[in-house]
């Protein structure tokens, strides 16, 4: 049979150590719970839609994204003449600005002809767009 010997100077430093461990995970627990309050407490970030399109950004993010809803009509005007002159069309990433999207979504909408010409996608849809 083989004996432990546990020593008081080991019990302190191990009873030290575990003090230190819960002090440790209650700092942790407390900065959870107020992170997550103040998650909680701002508004998922939305545009709502209200009748006759009236825009509702709710939360910072919205707010960013709904100040390119109404882009300026002389850059999509420009931009529309250069692409029926010279029957190109444009195909861009998702992921793109912001400001370029709602560009590219009025352009798209600014004449019959650019419907199918102007395309914002994924990777694979890019390809496939810029084939046709």
């Amino acid at each position: 049979s083989s004996s432990f010997s546990f020593s008081r100077a080991s019990a302190a430093s191990l009873s030290s150590w575990m003090l230190g461990r819960a002090t440790t995970t209650a700092t942790t627990a407390a900065a959870v719970r107020s992170k997550s309050t103040m998650i909680l407490d701002q508004p998922f970030p939305s545009i709502v839609i209200g009748p006759e399109r009236s825009i509702e950004p709710q939360g910072s993010f919205a707010e960013a994204q709904a100040q390119f809803l109404d882009p300026d009509p002389d850059m999509v005007e420009t931009l529309r003449d250069g692409l029926l002159k010279t029957n190109m069309g444009i195909v861009a990433h998702y992921y793109m600005d912001v400001e370029l999207q709602g560009v590219l979504q009025a352009l798209k909408q600014s004449h019959p002809l650019l419907e199918h010409r102007i395309g914002i996608a994924d990777s694979l849809k890019m390809g496939d767009l810029a084939v046709q």
